[in-house]
């Protein structure tokens, strides 16, 4: 099984790849220097699925990058070639 499936069958939130319609959107900067592009993107549901998702990237030996808001420094925290994991809420999603 590949990884981002595997990512996917253990959570409930949404999973981004580069070649994903939605990804530059969610990977989107509003700070210029950070220019990093995750290899995913990872958006929790809940607390379960962050506890699957860096179970998941340690075992996948990926580090991980978070976003934790909007600010425009959050995103420093990005990193290239990153398991991502975005606290923020695609558009229409119920936190």
């Amino acid at each position: 099984m590949d990884v981002v499936r595997d990512l996917r069958a253990r959570t409930r939130g949404e999973v981004l790849e580069p070649q994903d319609a939605a990804y530059q959107g969610a990977r989107a900067a509003y700070n210029a220097l950070a220019t990093g592009q995750p290899a995913y993107i990872f958006r929790p549901a809940d607390v379960a699925d962050i506890v699957a998702a860096v179970r998941w990237a340690v075992e996948a030996d990926l580090p991980i990058g978070v976003r934790g808001g909007e600010a425009a420094t959050a995103w420093l925290a990005i990193h290239h070639r990153t398991a991502h994991f975005s606290s923020t809420s695609p558009a229409g999603a119920v936190p």
